[in-house]
Order: structure tokens, then C-alpha cells, then sequence
């Protein structure tokens, strides 16, 4: 496989004022999920393996969720549904979540991640950078990589 960062701790703010964060290896313990959005109401922890998909934490203790993957698409697969997303998008002439601009913000959060470690400081969005900051790292010698228990 490829390298990837063994440990990553990174927020953000998206231009609503809702805040991001992504922790991985040893750094997940922090969150205890693989994203949290955290906005004026409350929070949600997103989680990209296979046991609960998404926790809703609201300011009021009543009104949080717990929602499997399962429950959240229990007849669907992944694919389905973004194909059903795009047709949706066309028919009404809107905008698929799916689109690349997407995409390319969520990358830039993971090379934003990346450039802070290169720079050993904190980075402003949008990056200003023209290549891979982990590529380049790992290329220069400047990480060492260290696998994962179990692989």
C-alpha cells in the first residue's frame, strides 16, 4: 500500500461557522469518532467503519441520535444511493453532493493536514501549495514510517 500519516489531529471552520475535526491513529481517542462537526446546537461525530455511522449530540440531552448505517440507507447500498443522488440533482436542477468542488474541499482538508506537518505549523485555507506535501515528505526522508499493529 501507500503511505499515509500515522496520526493526524486537524480542525477547520467551514464558512457557515460550523467547525471540523478529523483525528486518526492514536489522536482518535481524542473524539472518539473520525469526524466531528461541532455547530451552535450541537455536534456530530461521524464514524467511517462498520459500527455506529453517525452519533447527533444536541445541546438539548433530549433531542440526540444514534443512527447505524444500517438505519441511515437499510435497502440501499452506497452506490444506489449516490447514483440516486445525482438523478436527483439533474431532475431538479440542483446540485449533487457528490459534485467534485466537494470533493476537492475534503481533499484539501487532508492536504491542509499534511502542508501543517511539512510546515510544523498551523496553515490557512485555501492552500497556496503546488504538490503532495506527504509525497514530497516522505520522498525527502522527512517521515518515518511506521506500520499499523495487526498489519
Amino acid at each position: 500500500g501507500t503511505h499515509n500519516e500515522n496520526q493526524i489531529l486537524a480542525c477547520w471552520e467551514y464558512d457557515n461557522g460550523v467547525y471540523g475535526m478529523a483525528a486518526t491513529g492514536p489522536a482518535a481517542d481524542v473524539v472518539d469518532s473520525d469526524w466531528r462537526l461541532v455547530g451552535t446546537d450541537g455536534f456530530i461525530d461521524v464514524h467511517l467503519t462498520d459500527r455506529l455511522g453517525v452519533q447527533v449530540y444536541s445541546t438539548d440531552p433530549e433531542d440526540c441520535e444514534e443512527l447505524t448505517f444500517d438505519s441511515l440507507a437499510p435497502e440501499a447500498s452506497c452506490i444506489d444511493l449516490a447514483i440516486a443522488d445525482v438523478v436527483q440533482a439533474v431532475a431538479e436542477d440542483g446540485e449533487s453532493e457528490l459534485r467534485a468542488d466537494n470533493a476537492l474541499d475534503a481533499t484539501e482538508i487532508i492536504f491542509a493536514g499534511y502542508e501543517s506537518v511539512r510546515r510544523r505549523g498551523r496553515v490557512e485555507l485555501p492552500l497556496d501549495i503546488d504538490d503532495n506535501p506527504l509525497e514530497s515528505m516522505v520522498e525527502a526522508g522527512a517521515l518515518s514510517p511506521s506500520p499499523v499493529d495487526g498489519d
